[in-house]
C-alpha cells in the first residue's frame, strides 16, 4: 500500500513539475510578446511586468495540473496519473502497427465519419444561428431557438455520420482486399488532417491577423501551446531527466513565489499597463478581475453597481444615494461650452443657401486624403484641400436612418421623441421640430435628392418641411451614382434659377454593401477591393456634381455653402461581420466633414465634433433660432475662425442591434468611452493610438475613464430608449 502510495506521490510530483516547467516557458512566451507591442513602459515595467505575467501564468499551472490530475485520479485511478501520456503513445503505436489490419478500415471510416460530420453541424450551426441573428430581435429568444436547432443539427449530423460510417467501412474493406488504396490508413489520413488543419489555422492567421489578434487567437495559441507542451514535451523531459533536488524543491515552492510576485507587482503602475495593455493571455482571463480591483483602488467607487437599460442602477440602489456615492459634480458638464469664442463673422446680404451632400458607409481611412496608399477619391481629395475639415466628425449612430434622423433634428437618436420604436425606421413625435420645418418656415425651398428604399417612408420625419424628397435609385442597388448626379444637378439648376433660399441634400448609394467590382478601375475582386472601387467610382460623379457647384456658386447672388459627409463608416470583421449598424466603435462612426462657404477658412480642425452639428450651425448660418432643447453644437465660430472646444463630449446610441443590444458612447478629445446596458459592460479607447480598438483601457488608471463614465451616466438621464426596443 505504501509503494503504491509512493508511486502515486511521485507521479503527482512528476506531472506537477512538469506543468510548471511548460507553463513558466510559454510565460516568457507572453511577457516576449508583451514587451514587443509595449508603449509608456520603462525599463524597470518590463521587470517587474515579467515577474507578473510569468507569476500568472505559473497559478494557472497549479490549478491545470490540480484539475487533471484529479479528473485522472477519478477516472483512471491513483496511479494513472503520468501514463496518460503513455497510454496515447500506446494507442498511436497500435494504430501504426495495425494499419494494414481489418480494425483499420472500421477506423477509418469512423474518421471519416466524424470529419464529414463536423462539417455539416458546423456549416448548418453558422448559418442557422446567423439567419436567427439577423432576422430576429429578442436576444432570449434567438439563444433558445438556436439550443434547440443545435441539439436537432447534432441529432441529424451523429444519425448521417452512422450511415455514412456504416457504408464507408463496407467500401474500405472491400478495397482492402483488392489491394488497392491500402496505403491510406487511420494513421496517415489522422497525421494528413492534423497537418492540414495547423497548416490552414497558421496561413488564417497570417492572411488575417488583426481578426486573429481581434478573436483572442494569440490568447488561445498560447494556452493551447502550454498545455501541448505539458502533455508532449515537458513531461517526458522531466522523468528522463535528472532535476538537481534544490531545483525541484525551487519549482514545488514556485506557486507561492509566483502569489507574491504578482500580489506585489500589482501594486506597480507600469506592470499593470504591460499586462492590461499588452500581456495576451493574462489581458483575456484576468481582464474583469484588473476591471474591479485596480478601479477600486483607482477611483474608490468600490460599491458603485453597473447601470441598467434605464439607467439605474441594476442592483437597485436609489438614484439619489447612487449620485452622491459615486459621481463627482466637478465632471457634471453641460453638452456644450458656455463661452463662445470671438470670431469674424461676415454678413451677408442674402439669406444663404445650402448644399449637403452625404454618401452611404464611407470607411475614413480609406479616404485618399486621410491616407488610404490608393487613390480611391481624387475629387474629395482636392475639395479637402481647397476647404475646412474636421478631422475627428462622428456619427450619433452606426446606422444610416438613426444618424440621419439624429442630424435633422439636432439630438442624439433617442433624445428625439419617437413613436412606435420597434418600426424602422421608426415615425418621428410631430413634437419634434426637423431641420426641413424650420427651414420652410423661413422661407427656403427644400429637395432631397437621395437613393435608398429606407429614404421612400411616407411617414418618416426627416422629409418634413422638403418640397421634394425622393428615392431616385427605385430598387437599383448597383452603379446608381450617375443617376443621383444627374439628378441633383436637374435640381440644383432649378433651385439656382429661383429667387428663393435653398435646401439641396444629395445622398449617394454605392459604397454601401454589396459592393459592385469595377474592372475599369481595377483594385481587386476581394471585399476591400470592390469596396475601394464604389468610392472610385462614387467620386468620379461626385466630381461631376462638383464642377456644377463651383459654377452655381460664381452666378449665384447669394452665399453657397457645401457641406460634405456620411451616415457612417463600415466594418471589415474588425469588429463583428456586419457591415454597420451592430455597434459604436470608430471604424463605424467615424465620418468625413468638408464645409466650403464664403469666407470659411481652409484648414483641419483637430477636435472632436459631430454629424448632427448641422442642425444649428445651418440654423445659426441663416440667422433662424436655434431650438433650446437642441442637444448639439453650432460650428459657425470654428467656420470662421475660432479656437474649437477642446473639451467638447460627443455621445453616440444604438439600439437597433440584432441580437438587441442598448449600446451608448461618449468621445473626449482621442478617447471613447462604450456602456452596454443590455451587458452591464463597460469599454474605454484611445481611438488614435489603437484606431481599430483592440486594447480596453478599462481600469489603466487614465482620469479620462472616470470623467466620460460620469458624462455618460448623466447622458442617460436626457436619452430613452424607446417603448418596443426594451426587450
Amino acid at each position: 500500500m505504501s509503494d503504491r502510495s509512493d508511486n502515486t506521490t511521485h507521479t503527482f510530483g512528476a506531472w506537477f513539475r512538469a506543468a510548471l516547467m511548460a507553463f513558466a516557458i510559454v510565460g516568457v512566451a507572453d511577457w516576449a510578446l508583451s514587451v514587443t507591442s509595449a508603449t509608456g513602459v520603462n525599463g524597470t515595467g518590463y521587470v517587474i511586468g515579467f515577474a507578473k505575467i510569468v507569476g500568472l501564468w505559473i497559478l494557472g499551472a497549479t490549478l491545470w495540473t490540480g484539475a487533471t490530475g484529479l479528473v485522472a485520479r477519478l477516472a483512471l485511478g491513483a496511479a494513472s496519473l503520468t501514463p496518460i501520456t503513455d497510454a496515447a503513445a500506446n494507442g498511436i503505436r497500435r494504430y501504426w502497427n495495425e494499419r494494414h489490419s481489418d480494425r483499420d478500415p472500421r477506423r477509418l471510416a469512423t474518421a471519416l465519419s466524424a470529419l464529414v460530420a463536423f462539417a455539416l453541424f458546423a456549416a448548418s450551426s453558422v448559418f442557422t444561428t446567423t439567419h436567427l441573428i439577423e432576422n430576429r430581435e429578442v436576444a432570449h429568444l434567438i439563444a433558445a431557438v438556436s439550443f434547440v436547432l443545435q441539439l436537432v443539427l447534432a441529432t441529424a449530423a451523429l444519425v448521417a455520420a452512422l450511415i455514412l460510417r456504416r457504408g464507408l467501412t463496407a467500401l474500405l474493406s472491400a478495397l482492402r482486399k483488392d489491394r488497392r488504396l491500402r496505403w491510406l490508413n487511420t494513421p496517415l489520413f489522422v497525421g494528413a488532417v492534423a497537418l492540414t488543419g495547423t497548416f490552414a489555422a497558421a496561413t488564417l492567421a497570417y492572411v488575417n491577423a488583426e481578426l486573429f489578434i481581434a478573436l483572442e487567437g494569440i490568447t488561445f495559441a498560447l494556452a493551447t501551446s502550454a498545455i501541448i507542451l505539458h502533455l508532449a514535451v515537458a513531461h517526458t523531459l522531466e522523468r528522463r531527466l535528472a532535476i538537481p533536488p534544490l531545483m525541484r524543491h525551487a519549482l514545488w515552492t514556485a506557486p507561492l513565489i509566483a502569489t507574491i510576485a504578482v500580489g506585489t507587482t500589482s501594486q506597480q503602475p507600469d506592470a499593470r499597463r504591460l499586462v492590461v495593455l499588452h500581456g495576451e493571455a493574462s489581458q483575456f482571463a484576468f481582464h474583469h478581475l484588473h476591471r474591479h480591483v485596480n478601479l477600486d483602488r483607482l477611483f474608490d467607487r468600490s460599491d458603485c453597481p453597473p447601470l441598467g437599460r434605464d439607467g439605474n442602477p441594476v442592483d437597485g440602489t436609489p438614484r439619489a444615494e447612487f449620485e452622491e456615492r459615486c459621481l463627482d459634480p466637478a465632471f457634471d458638464r453641460p453638452f456644450a461650452r458656455e463661452d463662445i469664442p470671438e470670431y469674424d463673422r461676415p454678413h451677408f446680404d442674402e439669406n444663404p443657401a445650402f448644399i449637403l451632400v452625404t454618401w452611404d458607409s464611407v470607411r475614413v481611412d480609406r479616404l485618399g486624403f486621410r491616407g488610404h496608399y490608393r487613390d480611391t477619391t481624387p475629387n474629395l481629395d482636392a475639395f479637402a484641400a481647397e476647404n475646412l475639415v474636421f478631422d475627428r466628425a462622428f456619427a450619433q449612430d452606426s446606422g444610416t436612418g438613426p444618424s440621419f434622423w439624429s442630424m435633422m433634428a439636432g439630438k442624439t437618436p433617442f433624445q428625439v421623441k419617437l413613436e412606435h420604436g420597434n418600426r424602422f425606421p421608426p415615425p418621428i413625435s410631430e413634437e419634434e421640430t426637423m431641420l426641413g420645418v424650420l427651414l420652410e418656415e423661413a422661407g427656403y425651398t427644400n429637395k432631397a435628392i437621395m437613393c435608398g428604399t429606407v429614404f421612400e417612408r411616407e411617414y418618416w420625419g426627416i422629409r418634413w418641411g422638403f418640397e421634394r424628397f425622393d428615392n431616385v435609385c427605385g430598387r437599383e442597388v448597383r452603379l446608381v451614382a450617375p443617376t443621383v448626379t444627374e439628378e441633383a444637378i436637374d435640381a440644383l439648376r432649378k433651385l439656382a434659377d429661383s429667387d428663393e433660399p435653398f435646401f439641396l441634400w444629395v445622398h449617394y448609394w454605392d459604397p454601401h454593401i454589396p459592393y459592385t467590382h469595377h474592372p475599369d478601375i481595377g483594385y481587386g475582386d476581394d471585399r476591400l477591393g470592390r469596396y475601394d472601387e464604389e468610392l472610385t467610382y462614387t467620386d468620379r460623379y461626385f466630381g461631376e456634381l462638383l464642377e456644377f457647384i463651383y459654377e452655381v456658386e460664381e452666378s449665384l447672388d447669394r452665399p453657397l455653402f457645401t457641406i460634405f459627409s456620411a451616415d457612417h463608416g463600415e466594418n471589415f470583421d474588425e469588429h463583428g461581420s456586419d457591415p454597420h449598424a451592430r455597434n459604436l466603435y470608430r471604424i463605424v462612426t467615424q465620418v468625413p466633414k468638408i464645409v466650403r462657404g464664403p469666407g470659411v477658412k481652409p484648414r483641419n480642425v483637430d477636435p472632436p465634433v459631430a454629424l448632427s452639428d448641422l442642425f444649428p450651425t445651418v440654423l445659426d448660418l441663416a440667422d433662424i433660432p436655434i431650438p433650446d432643447d437642441t442637444t448639439m453644437v453650432s460650428q459657425v465660430p470654428v467656420y470662421y475662425g475660432a479656437e474649437p472646444d477642446e473639451e467638447r463630449m460627443v455621445f453616440q446610441e444604438n439600439s437597433y442591434s440584432r441580437p438587441r443590444r442598448h449600446t451608448r458612447a461618449v468621445i473626449y478629445g482621442r478617447y471613447q468611452y462604450i456602456m452596454d446596458l443590455t451587458t452591464n459592460s463597460d469599454e474605454f479607447y484611445d481611438y488614435v493610438d489603437d484606431p481599430i480598438q483592440q486594447t480596453n483601457l478599462i481600469g489603466t488608471g487614465l482620469v479620462e475613464e472616470r470623467i466620460m463614465r460620469q458624462a455618460l451616466i448623466r447622458f442617460l438621464e436626457t436619452s430613452t430608449i424607446p417603448e418596443g426596443l426594451e426587450d
